[in-house]
């Protein structure tokens, strides 16, 4: 949260923290400089899916930036170009903060290998520049049970995107009612299956060939917590 106002740029309306345990936030209110802040404690842990299905009525904007809590922001400026990416574009689904991995790349097109509903676009980037903006646009491959799109990790969505469905976890419902809602690598899959069926597309700010770091570094990978047993569950 500190780096995040360190290099956040634009004016916030409306705050909102969730936290999966009966924490004080309190002293939360000394880091974000919010007119609005909504702290809220779900005393046991809900998973994010919930929470953001549960919480997100509350958003009165048409955008929310969503920001997981193991993101570290070590660039100025990054909600300003990604809102207008979205304005530009209604096929983007989110504009990615994070910095360009080859690792994301297809390594074939063997339709073999894809599942039935995958899109393949062509097999190269191509830059674009908006105004004083420069963005990558990104295969959206899937392979098997993999895909390159929609994200929770740092950036800015659009309210509609969410709503027009009835909430995300809708979704999840629709196109996987078989999958495990409190694991989030599962629930960013099946989101970004629908949302690729559904014609979005993602784009980067951090291109393959600009040699541009990322907006955020993730400190999460080797602090992960471990999903809860079904009793644990409210």
């Amino acid at each position: 949260m500190e780096t995040f106002v360190k290099h956040n740029t634009y004016p916030i309306e409306h705050g909102i923290i969730v936290e999966d345990s009966d924490m004080d936030l309190e002293w939360i209110r000394e880091i974000l400089p919010f007119t609005k802040l909504d702290l809220i404690n779900t005393v046991g842990r809900q998973g994010q899916l919930k929470n953001i299905d549960t919480y997100y009525p509350l958003i009165g904007t048409p955008y929310v930036f969503h920001c997981e809590d193991d993101f570290v922001f070590i660039r100025d400026s990054f909600i300003e170009p990604s809102i207008k990416i979205l304005e530009a574009d209604d096929s983007c689904i989110n504009v990615w903060l994070t910095e360009y991995d080859p690792a994301w790349e297809p390594t074939s097109q063997d339709p073999n290998n894809l599942t039935n509903h995958a899109r393949i676009l062509p097999p190269y980037h191509r830059q674009f520049t908006l105004d004083d903006v420069t963005f990558w646009n990104v295969n959206n491959c899937m392979h098997g049970e993999w895909g390159l799109g929609f994200t929770f990790q740092p950036s800015v969505h659009r309210m509609e995107d969410w709503s027009r469905y009835g909430g995300y976890e809708a979704i999840i419902d629709h196109v996987a009612p078989w999958s495990n809602k409190l694991d989030g690598a599962q629930v960013e899959r099946n989101l970004c299956r629908h949302y690729i069926m559904d014609g979005f597309r993602t784009f980067m700010l951090a291109g393959p060939d600009d040699k541009q770091d990322g907006y955020v570094n993730t400190t999460g990978h080797q602090r992960h917590v471990s999903l809860p047993i079904k009793d644990e569950l409210a």
